[in-house]
């Protein structure tokens, strides 16, 4: 029931022609900790996080209900979880208009994602996306909470 409420609340905002939405994210900030662990050159513990030229898409396909969840790396590289062997899964529909979904990669590449994308404006079209990233590799572990200002279109 909750599902049915949150895409028929979406459909009504605007958007009722739209198969889908669009959560077009820009930058984030955040924190991050690093363990003391692994051969990353990382100082241990808490610090201030952020990805300056970042982005990510994130398209919310209402027929279907599922994710299809892209991002630019730090390096400035466009990344997709199913195209490194892993899977994006919709975790929570709330009635307030928020959504969590995970992104959990294969076990060599030690990476969870658990996006929230919350606090939607169905007349400035905009959101806000937080991500939670757990990263354990030989390189490193580490868990960073990030957050992303969106503008939301539909398709």
């Amino acid at each position: 029931m909750r599902q049915l409420t949150f895409v028929a609340a979406l459909l009504l905002a605007g958007n009722a022609e739209a198969g889908g939405l669009q959560f077009q994210c820009g930058p984030s900030k955040g924190y991050a900790y690093y363990a003391e662990e692994g051969i990353a050159a990382q100082a241990p513990g808490w610090t201030e996080d952020s990805i300056s030229k970042g982005e990510s898409v994130i398209d919310f396909d209402l027929d279907n209900l599922t994710i299809d969840y892209r991002f630019k790396s730090a390096s400035g590289v466009w990344k997709r979880p199913a195209t490194d062997g892993g899977t994006t899964s919709i975790t929570s529909l709330d009635d307030d208009m928020s959504f969590v979904f995970m992104a959990i990669y294969p076990p060599e590449a030690g990476l969870i994602e658990i996006v929230t994308v919350a606090e939607i404006d169905n007349e400035a079209y905009t959101a806000t996306m937080l991500l939670t990233q757990v990263k354990n590799d030989s390189m490193l572990a580490s868990a960073k909470i990030l957050k992303s200002d969106c503008k939301v279109v539909g398709f």
